[in-house]
Formats: C-alpha cells, structure tokens, sequence
C-alpha cells in the first residue's frame, strides 16, 4: 500500500518537477535572472513607515523610522524625511532643494544613498555648490497629496530654494476612473475594489519559475483586456476638467512657493521603461500624454518653472541598466542620470 502511495506521489510530482526546470530556464532566457532575484513591486495602501492623517494628506511619514526590506532600508529623521545611513537629520542649515514626490524621487527599491536627491546633493558638492537637500517625497502619493505635504509639513519651517516635482499620480487614478476621477482619489483613498484588482499588476518575489511566469501572464492579461481602466481618450470634457485641475493645482501651489522666497520649481514628467509603455492600453496612454502635456505647458508659461524631459534621457539607455521594473522605479544608474541632469540645469542659470 505505500509502496503505491509513493509511486503515485512520485508519478504526480515527476510532470510538475520537469515543468518547474523548464520554466526556470525559460523564465532566466527571458529575464536575464532568476525570478527570486526580481525586485518585489511597490505595494500600495500599505507602509510600515508611514501613518494616517485626516486631512487632504490621508497619509504622511512616520519620524525616525528605521524599517529593512530586505535588499535596502529606510530610514527617516525627526521630520520624516529619507535620510542615509548614519545621518542624523537631514536639515542643515541654509537654503535646500526639496524634492516632493512619490517612490520614484523617494527611490524605492534602493538604500538612500542611491536615490535621486542623494546623488544630486554628491553631484553639486563635487561642482562646489554643496548645498543640503531633503527627501520629502512618499511612495504612492500623488501630485496634490505632495503639495498638501509642503503646505501642511514644510512651508515656513525650512528655508527652500529650489523645489523638484516628480509623481505619477493622478495618472492612474485617471485611466482606471474616467469621468468618475475627482482629485481627491489617491492610492489611500481609492476603492477597496480597485486596489484588490490592481493587486494584479503587482511582481511578487517567487522561488517558483511557474508561478511567476503565471502572474505575468494574468498581469498582462488584465492590462490587455483593460478591464479596469476607464478614461476614453475621447472624452474631451474629461480631459480638460482633468487638465484644468492640475493647472489650478500648480498655479496655486506656485503662488505660495514664490511668496516664501522659493526661486525655481522643477517639474518631472511621468517616465517609464519602453517596454512598458508599449504595453500600456489606449486609456492609460492618453492619461500619461494629458499629464505631461500639461506639466510641460504650465513650464513654458513660468519663467521661474523648468520642465526636464527625463524620460528621453533614460529612453537613451538600456531599460534594463536604468529601470528597476516595469513600473517606473530607478536602478542607481537611472537616478544618477536623472541627478545629472538636475544639476546641469540648477547650475546653467545665474
């Protein structure tokens, strides 16, 4: 009897074994990895490092956090901006560049050091400009949740010179809503629909090559369908409030930074790796078209706002070298190259 037990667990298990190799093989031929080595994606909704607010925030940064993702760490100082290891505050004195944002400025995926901020603060001592700046940016926020940040947490209590804008949302919120979109929808405030189907989308490490080669398919699968994502690129009416709200945002968000001595905003556009943008449907294009157009366009109209095309930057690269995954985070090399480009523009003008 148990012989024939074994032989039936053994006749089971052999078929599941052989597909397990053959899928690792075909999952290191695609990926150039093993897919325990693939970055775990950005969750959202969840933060060991962050707290609730009940105000336009919804969420903000826990102080003096110390939390390990394993590969990479954050750590955060008494006012719950990103610091490196081994520093104790990341406010010096003198005038800073603030950068508010989301994960991608935050730098997700790397320790700080490695961040954006960082190596624009490396790049700048190196050129003689040494000059402290701060990390306010948090995962998952969005353009009007980084701005509430800077009313509610910075404004009048340190000395900026220089703000650096960077977020991808409303982007999304945008696609999958359509006209139901209002600016008050975030990562925090989205539907508990929403954010369980967009699980989906979400890389889980995965010491199973079938597995992970199975979430892929039904992440694309979902994305191809588009099942989620709502925005007609048609609707013109949609597209304008859309528009016209971020505009209002930032105007009025310029208006106060000017009044408090700030000299340049630097707008960001959304970027990310080709292969996901080819990738995306026809609502999320439209969205990603419609957002950058407008950071670009309210640029021109300030002399004292830049707009820097990062993403023609990075698109001069191998994805690979500058992308940490399909979303939009940056390897080390992809945020020095977006550093550099910051401090070529912070250092052309008088």
């Amino acid at each position: 009897m148990l012989r024939r037990i074994a032989f039936i667990i053994i006749m089971l298990a052999l078929p599941l074994a052989v597909l397990e190799l053959f899928s690792q093989a075909l999952y290191y031929w695609k990926y150039g990895e093993p897919p325990w080595a693939a970055e775990v994606q950005e969750r959202f909704n969840f933060r060991p490092f962050t707290r609730l607010v009940s105000d336009r925030r919804n969420m903000t940064m826990l102080s003096n956090a110390d939390i390990s993702f394993g590969s990479w760490n954050v750590l955060t100082d008494e006012h719950g901006f990103r610091i490196s290891a081994g520093a104790r505050n990341s406010v010096k004195k003198g005038p800073s560049i603030l950068f508010l944002g989301d994960s991608v400025p935050f730098g997700w995926g790397l320790d700080a050091e490695y961040s954006t901020p960082a190596q624009l603060e490396r790049f700048l001592a190196e050129a003689g400009r040494a000059q402290p700046i701060l990390n306010a940016a948090i995962p998952s926020y969005s353009l009007h949740q980084a701005i509430e940040r800077y009313l509610l947490e910075i404004a009048g209590r340190h000395p900026i010179e220089v703000i650096v804008l960077w977020s991808y949302d409303p982007v999304t919120q945008l696609a999958l809503l359509g006209n139901q979109w209002t600016p008050d929808i975030n990562w925090t405030t989205q539907s508990p629909a929403i954010a369980r189907a967009n699980e989906f989308q979400i890389e889980e490490r995965s010491y199973s090559a079938a597995v992970a080669i199975l979430r892929k398919f039904a992440a694309r699968l979902i994305e191809g369908t588009a099942i989620l994502e709502h925005f007609d690129p048609a609707d013109a009416p949609t597209a304008k409030r859309f528009q016209s709200d971020i505009s209002a945002r930032l105007d009025s968000f310029h208006a106060v930074i000017k009044g408090q001595g700030v000299r340049r905003l630097i707008l960001l556009p959304l970027s990310a790796p080709r292969s996901s943008r080819e990738g995306f449907s026809p609502a999320r294009r439209a969205a990603v078209a419609l957002f950058n157009q407008t950071l670009s366009r309210f640029a021109r109209q300030h002399d004292d706002v830049h707009f820097i095309d990062v993403q023609a930057l990075l698109d001069a690269h191998p994805e690979d070298k500058v992308f940490l995954d399909q979303c939009c985070h940056l390897t080390e090399m992809g945020s020095a190259l977006v550093a550099m480009a910051l401090k070529k523009d912070l250092l052309s003008e008088p």
